[in-house]
């Protein structure tokens, strides 16, 4: 069964501020700005770190800020991780208002080295205040 097959079409690992992404998309069927979205590449994340329990924020090339929140299992784990991937029904696309299921994250357990799936509850873009002048 080929990638574009199953469920979800795109795969993208983040690890020590590196991302590497395989995977096919069709296109979207309605532009995300067409339907008030703020969408990114996941390409495009060149770092994370712990927001608060079960949430990271995601620093982007170019300034943008994003927390993505997730839920089930031993999510509030991720802040140990050293490397996150994300495996999204849209490819590389990773927007907010995306719906339960959309989207997971992976990760290992930092003590078991037991591979850890969450779900994404919600994407959210920071405002620019949020940004402060740091990367992470």
């Amino acid at each position: 069964m080929s990638l574009c097959a199953r469920p979800m079409s795109g795969i993208v690992l983040l690890a020590a501020g590196a991302a590497v992404s395989w995977g096919c998309a069709p296109p979207p069927a309605q532009s995300p700005s067409a339907i008030g979205r703020s969408c990114f590449d996941s390409g495009l994340v060149e770092g994370f770190e712990s927001d608060k329990d079960a949430s990271v924020k995601l620093h982007l090339r170019g300034g943008d800020i994003y927390r993505i929140d997730l839920v089930g299992g031993n999510c509030r784990d991720v802040g140990w991780s050293t490397a996150i991937a994300f495996e999204t029904r849209s490819g590389r696309t990773v927007c907010t208002g995306s719906q339960a299921g959309d989207i997971k994250v992976s990760f290992r357990d930092p003590t078991s080295s037991r591979a850890v799936r969450c779900d994404v509850a919600g994407v959210t873009r920071l405002p620019a205040e949020a940004r402060g002048g740091g990367k992470p």
